[in-house]
């Protein structure tokens, strides 16, 4: 039986969007999102693809230097890999034959609850980190509203009655975005790969599968959250919220809701917390989602190589690869 494992580069915009036709995925796997990405983290980025006849896996993945080795990761957002067949006898052994034959030492990829095969979380190097809260936007409005705790609802009345108004200008909400994101950013002390730079919110803000909506007191932006979508789900990519919007998150995310039902976009990803059960992901679980587990594997292709790295880098510490901590 013939196989073809190949990796598709951001060069080749109409082959990446070809080869993810077919296969259920989210934003993160996306051209654009994996180009915007990249203006920011500069790291060579592919779309990997293992399309066998009858099985297809897909996973974007960048390629990290150190110390004049390359392994290799998922882009930030949420991707990683996609399709079926990855598991032992199949599409698993091809990846990590493709992945030795790159001469890649380790790797760090996602596996996506909604679109990874599911002999994924069965292999040996899958580790679970976090919980995922996934609200489906297919059941009616007031569905959605009756599953809320009260603590939401009774946020989104007061919303209501206040002066406070939901707007969808994507023009206005770019231009707050880009202008207010860096700021915000260094405050709620963001990881430096989630810091997306001002070109790679343009191209988030210009690309056609991208939606803002926000948040105007008294005339003015006080608060902006941009999401990406794809046929089969939706995430926040971005919120930026001034002091003057605090408190206006619950009103963004039903904002959010009700743009992406209008797209006739099924589940919104929520995000989780920052840790397992913090008060993040108790306040995203007030929404009524259902909560699923999030991990990754957790690869290494040259032991040997591997071995010496983290020795000279001294790292101890539970991030991997140890020696980029």
């Amino acid at each position: 039986m013939h196989s073809s494992t190949r990796k598709i580069p951001l060069t080749d915009r109409a082959g990446w969007q070809a080869a993810l036709k077919g296969v259920p995925h989210a934003f993160g796997h996306t051209w654009e999102s994996c180009a915007a990405v990249e203006l920011t983290t500069r790291l060579p980025t592919f779309l990997y693809v293992d399309d066998t006849p009858g099985q297809k896996v897909i996973s974007p993945i960048s390629e990290r230097s150190f110390a004049g080795h390359v392994d290799v990761v998922t882009p930030y957002g949420l991707s990683g890999f996609a399709g079926t067949a990855l598991q032992p006898g199949a599409g698993y052994e091809r990846w990590i034959s493709f992945a030795k034959q790159q001469g890649y030492v380790c790797g760090y990829l996602t596996v996506h609850p909604l679109f990874a095969p599911a002999a994924c979380q069965a292999l040996p190097e899958y580790e679970s980190h976090n919980d995922l809260y996934l609200l489906d936007l297919a059941v009616p409005e007031k569905a959605l509203l009756d599953a809320m705790s009260q603590n939401p609802r009774r946020v989104l009345r007061a919303f209501e009655r206040s002066e406070a108004r939901l707007v969808d200008d994507q023009q206005a909400l770019q231009s707050f975005l880009i202008a207010n994101a860096d700021d915000f950013m260094e405050r709620k002390n963001f990881s430096s790969q989630a810091r997306l730079n001002a070109r790679s919110l343009r191209a988030l803000g210009d690309a056609g599968n991208t939606v803002a909506v926000g948040v105007q007191l008294n005339g003015v932006i006080v608060a902006a959250a941009l999401y990406g979508y794809s046929s089969w789900c939706a995430d926040m990519s971005l919120a930026v919220i001034l002091p003057a919007g605090r408190g206006t998150m619950t009103a963004l995310i039903w904002g959010g809701v009700q743009r992406l039902r209008n797209l006739g976009v099924g589940i919104l990803n929520l995000g989780g917390g920052i840790h397992r059960d913090d008060s993040v992901a108790q306040f995203k679980e007030r929404f009524g989602p259902r909560k699923s587990s999030l991990g990754a594997l957790k690869q290494v292709y040259r032991n040997d190589i591997f071995d010496q790295l983290c020795a000279r880098a001294s790292a101890s510490t539970g991030f991997f690869p140890p020696y980029h901590a």
